[in-house]
Order: C-alpha cells, then sequence, then structure tokens
C-alpha cells in the first residue's frame, strides 16, 4: 500500500488499485453506504472487475483487504450504558 492521488498511477497488472472518496478515521457509516471507489488501469489480466458490477478474484482480494481495516460499530445490543 502506497499513497497516490491519480488514477494513472494505479496498475492493476502490478497489483495496484487506487481507492477514492474513502470515509476518514472514526466516520461512522450506516449499513449498506458507499464507501467509495476503486479505480485501476490495466492492459493485461490484472483487471478488478470480471464483468460490470462483478469483481474479478483481484478486485474480491482487494476488496477483502479493505474491509480487514474498516472496524464494525457495536450494535444495540452490545452498547453497555453508562
Amino acid at each position: 500500500m502506497r499513497p497516490g492521488g491519480h488514477l494513472a498511477c494505479a496498475n492493476a497488472d502490478l497489483g495496484e488499485v487506487l481507492l477514492a472518496n474513502l470515509p476518514t478515521k472514526h466516520v461512522v457509516c450506516l449499513p449498506g453506504a458507499e464507501l467509495g471507489t476503486a479505480e485501476a488501469l490495466t492492459t493485461g489480466p490484472g483487471t478488478p472487475f470480471a464483468a460490470p458490477h462483478q469483481p474479478s478474484p483481484f478486485g474480491d482480494a482487494v476488496l477483502d483487504a479493505l474491509a480487514a481495516h474498516l472496524t464494525p460499530a457495536p450494535t444495540v445490543s452490545e452498547v453497555t450504558p453508562s
């Protein structure tokens, strides 16, 4: 993972993808909220998409890696009154 600011810097054939418009740290998102976009350039087999609206195995790996960095908010039943 490295910082980048332009789609042209993300080469999916090298395992790179640009994640844009992600929420900042400590922002709580509602279930089903769109968290951002994943974009990449490719001329070979590294495409993040298998078809429209269908991630490829690489795209699934990107989403899994992103999910590993998200912290779920506690549910109402998990909140302890103070």
